[in-house]
């Protein structure tokens, strides 16, 4: 809850001081006179320069009078599904780099930026040091190894400028880009938003599996509610439904941090399909009359599609 309020607060624009959160253009985000503690936190949102189709790494663009032809500019958060390329919309899959170039405030510090579920693996560097990954990435189905997660990083700044190169490649979704925010902010705030989402999550696991517990135990005492067996099984899947999705900041990569995404977004695409045949099972349990087989017949086809 805590991190959603933050993306909120900055996809408004607004801050406690009523200045309006700088944008980056043309691939240069302009920090200069934003202050981390007076400020708060900011997201690197965007025009970041694309290079389509490739995986370049600091070293390509470190070479004077050689630097690669760039692909134009593509807006995050978002997908390069759909963009115009030579005339064409690119595909959803495939592999790109992207790079920004961020005018930090004078002074040293330290600072924290956070990637929340970028499609489908990613490496990022900063000032051409590898900060962050998540997943393989790969110019195919074979090499990616896609995840879904989390990561936080720290970035040094001196005030002088700070180049980021984030490779992506997407082999798995429909579409591949950044989804969420990438947020910069003072050390310690989204550290603390992290923490508590999975504290959030972790509340509402819990819950959900006393309320299964005891709908179960309600089902052994008395076989003929059937209603108590649908809840208990209902409050399962939708507890492995929020510990796999970014309202709990992959709560699940606790208690499962190496088993691969894939695995993961097979067990969800169950649970997820199932749910709603198992949550109408409940409700006919209760009201026979109200919720007709037909109906049924129609949500178990929906899951199965």
């Amino acid at each position: 809850l805590v991190t959603i309020a933050i993306i909120l607060c900055l996809a408004g624009g607004c801050r406690e001081n009523g200045k309006t959160m700088p944008v980056a253009e043309r691939g240069v985000l302009d920090l200069s006179g934003w202050d981390p503690a007076r400020d708060g936190p900011t997201a690197l949102d965007g025009q970041w320069e694309l290079y389509w189709d490739r995986l370049l790494t600091p070293g390509d663009f470190a070479v004077h009078g050689k630097a690669p032809a760039q692909s134009g500019y593509l807006t995050f958060p978002g997908f390069w599904k759909g963009y115009e390329l030579d005339g064409h919309p690119l595909p959803g899959t495939g592999q790109a780099t992207f790079r920004l170039r961020v005018l930090t405030p004078p002074g040293a510090r330290q600072l924290t930026v956070r990637f929340l579920s970028i499609r489908a693996a990613c490496r990022i560097w900063a000032n051409g040091t590898l900060i962050a990954s998540s997943g393989v990435v790969g110019e195919s189905d074979e090499a990616e190894s896609p995840d879904r997660s989390i990561v936080l990083a720290r970035i040094s700044s001196d005030g002088t400028p700070v180049d980021l190169v984030m490779q992506i490649s997407n082999h798995f979704f429909p579409g591949g880009g950044v989804q969420n925010p990438i947020v910069l902010a003072e050390p310690g705030l989204l550290e603390k938003a992290h923490e508590n989402a999975r504290s959030w999550g972790m509340l509402f696991a819990g819950c959900m599996l006393i309320m299964a517990v005891y709908h179960f135990v309600l089902y052994i005492l008395r076989k003929k509610d059937i209603a108590t067996l649908y809840f208990g099984l209902y409050c399962i899947f939708l507890t492995v439904l929020v510990a796999s999705n970014d309202a709990s900041d992959w709560l699940i990569r606790s208690f499962l941090p190496d088993v691969q995404f894939v695995v993961i977004s097979k067990i969800v695409l169950v649970c997820y399909a199932t749910s709603t045949s198992i949550l109408y099972r409940f409700y006919r349990s209760l009201y026979p009359k109200e919720f007709g087989r037909l109906l049924l017949y129609v949500v178990d086809i929906r899951g199965l599609i």
